[in-house]
């Protein structure tokens, strides 16, 4: 956990997310919640059986259901635990923020992909940037720290999309604690992945040079060439050069992702 040195776990406190993200493999549209009072059953037991002194929460946005959120923290404020959580930047608001700040929440983990709007609408994550910007500063004000998840190299982008985001991140910088920068994959069963042809798909099972590698579908450290001409391929590698080195100048590495 975020500039911590606790004894902690993970925890999933639901399943599926209604969003068309056409980057997310997630293919559970319909939510399952889990109560508070469940919730608080099994942190109870890893109390008392692993002496954790706090969580991490896993899995899709944590913030769909406000009203399961509210049983959510209600029901484990007494346990003294600190924890983090993920949150779409259009979910969070002030009161919703507090509830979780006074039940032990440490750091929100924000998805915001890219400063782009282009980008961002061709993603049909559903969202604009003065939504990222406002739910940044909720967010810091509630005294929750910020880490945001950031995802480069989405079909279209270039430079011009890339210094959108530098632009944003020189904006909000202040506000955030934690980045984690990753290189767009058109994971198999993401929309992007089922049409090919309308992103010009190269590498994977229905486009051109396909080599029956299913092992680099992987979101870590990834630099195949996934769409595009080579200039294409050039022109975004040299993109997220130039992003990475920028936020690792301003948050150098320091934690695992």
């Amino acid at each position: 956990m975020s500039n911590t040195n606790i004894l902690m776990t993970h925890i999933m406190p639901g399943r599926g997310c209604p969003f068309p993200c056409r980057f997310c493999a997630s293919s559970q549209t319909q939510v399952q919640y889990r109560s508070g009072n469940n919730i608080r059953h099994e942190l109870i037991h890893l109390i008392e059986n692993y002496k954790i002194e706090g969580f991490s929460v896993v899995g899709n946005d944590f913030i769909l259901n406000k009203g399961n959120v509210q049983d959510i923290c209600d029901s484990i404020k007494d346990l003294n635990l600190s924890w983090s959580t993920l949150s779409r930047v259009d979910r969070v608001d002030p009161d919703i923020l507090l509830r979780m700040k006074n039940s032990g929440c440490y750091e929100l983990d924000l998805g915001v992909e890219t400063g782009s709007q282009k980008i961002l609408d061709a993603m049909k994550k559903k969202i604009d940037v003065s939504q990222i910007k406002k739910s940044l500063k909720m967010t810091h004000e509630t005294g929750i720290k910020n880490k945001i998840f950031l995802i480069h190299g989405f079909p279209g982008e270039n430079h011009e999309t890339t210094m959108e985001t530098i632009n944003l991140l020189e904006n909000v910088g202040h506000l955030i604690d934690r980045i984690s920068l990753f290189r767009f994959v058109p994971l198999p069963g993401t929309y992007v992945y089922n049409n090919p042809n309308e992103y010009n798909l190269r590498g994977t099972l229905n486009s051109p040079n396909w080599d029956g590698d299913w092992g680099k579908f992987h979101i870590h450290h990834n630099h195949y060439h996934w769409w595009g001409n080579d200039n294409n391929f050039k022109v975004t590698n040299d993109s997220y050069e130039m992003l990475n080195k920028y936020i690792e100048s301003k948050w150098p590495p320091k934690y695992e992702i």
